[in-house]
């Protein structure tokens, strides 16, 4: 039995292109960071999309309020990987 909530080529599209394109921060913000891509959560089941959901708005408030260098870049990834660590602690057996 397929799982409705699986991500589909299409769903992973639309999620990185509305943080691309519209997200919570401004459009040229998000086009300028590609690792905002990566936060998305609505192909994620919703108890994922959950602890997914906290991160993806960290990372949006850390675009919104630190200037762009390379440290930003540096945050940005750090909490990336804490996202998909959370993330997969979820799903560990």
């Amino acid at each position: 039995m397929d799982n409705p909530n699986a991500a589909t080529p299409e769903t992973v599209a639309k999620e990185a292109e509305r943080y691309a394109m519209g997200g919570r921060v401004g459009a040229s913000e998000q086009q300028a960071d590609h690792i905002m891509q990566f936060f998305g959560y609505a192909h994620l089941p919703e108890s994922l999309a959950d602890v997914s959901k906290k991160f993806a708005e960290l990372a949006d408030a850390i675009v919104a309020t630190v200037p762009r260098n390379p440290e930003r870049t540096v945050a940005l990834r750090k909490i990336l990987e804490a996202k998909d660590a959370a993330v997969r602690a979820c799903v560990a057996r």
